[in-house]
């Protein structure tokens, strides 16, 4: 299976994210599922990715030309695409993925997220979407979620495949 994971290529203020970010790659290659990611070497993207292959794993790395000019691509990823811009990157995470696994980000991450979710809500795809909540860090999203509930603006049937979970464990059992 593939597993594209969305979450930020900064390292966040507190450390648990990053460790966090080492076990999500770590599981992938546990599992024998391939990681399907933005393609940098910085921050917790760097942290999933050598989670992944120090752990045995295989990679796709996918990443915009400007990002490569800058150094910061895991050239060596088993397979490493590059797009010409953010836009297509985003398009290939979601097509090339059986699931997403959400973690901490800013607003990249966040929009990566909305575009998942919006394209299982329409119907054009249908794939598992896991928020990883370690810290509490999605706690104000899922309360968003609710309120777009209660005011009309989603279903429950339109979240039908976004699960929020706080635990590597839980995540272990829906992939």
């Amino acid at each position: 299976m593939n597993i594209s994971v969305f979450l930020g290529s900064a390292d966040g203020r507190c450390q648990i994210y990053n460790n966090e970010a080492y076990k999500i790659g770590k599981l992938i290659a546990s599992k024998q599922h391939t990681l399907v990611y933005g393609g940098a070497l910085c921050g917790n993207m760097g942290a999933t990715y050598r989670g992944c292959k120090e752990n045995g794993g295989k990679v796709i790395g996918i990443m915009p030309q400007f990002f490569v000019e800058r150094g910061i691509g895991a050239i060596d990823s088993d397979e490493f695409i590059i797009t010409k811009d953010m836009d297509e990157r985003k398009k290939l995470l979601i097509n090339k993925c059986d699931a997403a696994i959400v973690l901490p980000g800013g607003v990249g991450t966040l929009e990566e997220m909305a575009d998942i979710i919006s394209l299982n809500k329409l119907k054009r795809i249908d794939k598992k979407v896991i928020i990883y909540n370690p810290n509490g860090f999605y706690d104000s999203i899922r309360i968003l979620f609710i309120k777009m509930i209660d005011e009309g603006f989603l279903t429950e049937e339109n979240l039908k495949n976004v699960t929020f979970v706080d635990t590597i464990e839980e995540i272990a059992e829906l992939i």
